[in-house]
């Protein structure tokens, strides 16, 4: 009796000594299989060639600069290894720096700092379709966009890359706008855009397969990424760009997040996400101020300082000035005055959006008037009978005019008078613009119906040129 007890306690000890490892156990392989992983995603939008600090009308002086830039990127990776860096495109054309090296000084910075791709936005074609594939095939780090494609069907570039970064599979994919007007038309021949939201629609069965999150590049616009959100299922995140939207935190539009970084370089996106078991379970974002606070990058800096200096010295030349600050709807009327009477035209036009700064008070300087008008148009001169100036105008909400006056009721110009005179339908007037409105930029599609009578010269030329003569800047020039 006494000898099976002690055979019984023993079984009953084995027993529950088996049964606590296997439930050890059990735990362990269960809490192993839960995999938490950090992962930041730095991101920035339409650049427009600030590479330099600059004066912004609504958030200050001295805001922005590459070498800020690179510095707290260069701090944030640090902090989290597990750190991805993307430019969202139109990171050319807007900056005296950028035009003077037709786009080098941005590509080569762009080398320098630890982004890991880029998209291509509709302004990266300003310094021509060869000037980008150049950089597209030179440079090392990829540039993307799934939806421009050449002849035969064969894109510009590569559509997406696979990532490999803390056990995960991330692919990054870039679109680009369809709307190719907002660069001049000679940049994109041969090219054809296709629809971004179908084209990424045909790239989702293969990440669902190879991908463990989607993450889209988007140079589209905010309401395009909320409604490609809705339509495609399966995207994590869309980086976006092209509206120029100020997205302060995260936006979800279904299981979409969306952040967008405002323009310039003003701000730097930060979106810090908790992975678990490869499924995104917390997300934070907040753009980071870029400004006289954050130290500079030393080798950015260094890198930079030889393109700095060049167009620094011819930046701050002299060229005319203001006795009062002018808004942009002041300065759009003072440039039409200005081609008005340089062209010895009827009518002048101005697109709103070709107008990038206010001008304030005081000296101006060459740079002043670069960053303006930043895109390399020349003047053209047209000619166009009353009834197309007519249909013209019922198409200027988005352009300054001098010459005509008129209002425009529900997308109609009425009460038309041309120099103090009722529009004349039979009669023909001449037109001068800019070759972007010329060719049906902003809208104006109408305005390829006109003649081509001549091209003048460059914008930014004419407008110096006007200078010289009369220094003296104003709401309406005397």
């Amino acid at each position: 009796m006494f000898h099976k007890s002690i055979l019984s306690s023993r079984v009953v000890l084995v027993f529950l000594s088996i049964y606590c490892l296997v439930f050890t156990m059990a735990i362990s392989a269960n809490t192993q299989s839960v995999v938490t992983t950090h992962l930041t995603v730095l991101y920035e939008n339409d650049l427009h060639g600030h590479l330099l600090p600059f004066n912004d009308v609504q958030f200050g002086k001295d805001v922005g600069g590459v070498a800020r830039r690179a510095y707290l990127m260069n701090k944030f990776k640090k902090e989290n290894p597990n750190t991805l860096i993307f430019d969202v495109g139109d990171m050319l054309t807007g900056t005296l720096i950028s035009s003077l090296f037709q786009g080098a000084a941005d590509f080569n910075i762009f080398e320098k700092m630890p982004y890991d791709a880029m998209a291509i936005g509709n302004h990266d074609f300003d310094y021509s379709l060869v000037t980008l594939r150049h950089f597209i095939q030179t440079g090392p780090k990829p540039i993307l966009s799934a939806n421009i494609f050449q002849q035969d069907n064969v894109l510009l570039t590569k559509p997406y890359i696979i990532k490999k970064l803390a056990g995960l599979n991330i692919a990054i994919i870039g679109l680009t706008t369809p709307s190719t007007s907002m660069t001049n038309s000679k940049n994109v021949v041969g090219l054809h855009f296709g629809d971004p939201t179908t084209e990424l629609g045909k790239f989702m069965p293969e990440f669902k397969k190879q991908a463990d999150l989607v993450i889209v590049l988007s140079h589209l616009g905010y309401s395009v990424d909320k409604d490609m959100a809705q339509k495609v299922k399966g995207i994590d995140i869309i980086l976006g760009g092209h509206s120029h939207t100020k997205i302060d935190s995260y936006e979800k539009s279904g299981n979409t997040i969306i952040v967008q970084d405002y323009m310039g370089g003003i701000f730097l996106g930060k979106l810090d996400l908790t992975i678990i078991d490869k499924k995104i379970v917390d997300q934070k974002a907040v753009l980071i101020p870029v400004n006289s606070n954050v130290p500079d990058d030393k080798a950015i800096a260094a890198y930079l300082k030889p393109y700095a200096d060049k167009a620094l010295k011819k930046m701050n030349i002299i060229v005319g000035k203001t006795d009062k600050d002018l808004n942009e709807s002041e300065v759009g009327t003072w440039l039409c005055d200005v081609y008005r009477k340089k062209l010895n035209v009827d009518m002048a036009l101005q697109d709103m959006a070709g107008t990038r700064t206010a001008i304030y008070k005081g000296n101006v300087t060459y740079n002043d008037i670069y960053t303006l008008l930043p895109f390399d148009n020349a003047m053209v001169v047209l000619e166009a009978k009353g009834d197309l100036i007519q249909q013209i105008l019922n198409k200027c909400d988005k352009s300054s005019v001098s010459g005509a006056t008129f209002n425009l009721i529900s997308g109609k110009a009425e009460n038309i008078q041309m120099d103090g005179k009722p529009l004349d339908l039979s009669k023909t007037y001449t037109i001068g613009a800019n070759d972007y409105l010329a060719n049906g930029g902003a809208g104006l599609s109408v305005m390829k119906q006109a003649k081509w009578v001549r091209t003048d010269k460059q914008q930014r030329d004419m407008v110096y040129d006007y200078l010289k003569e009369h220094p003296v800047m104003s709401a309406a020039s005397k």
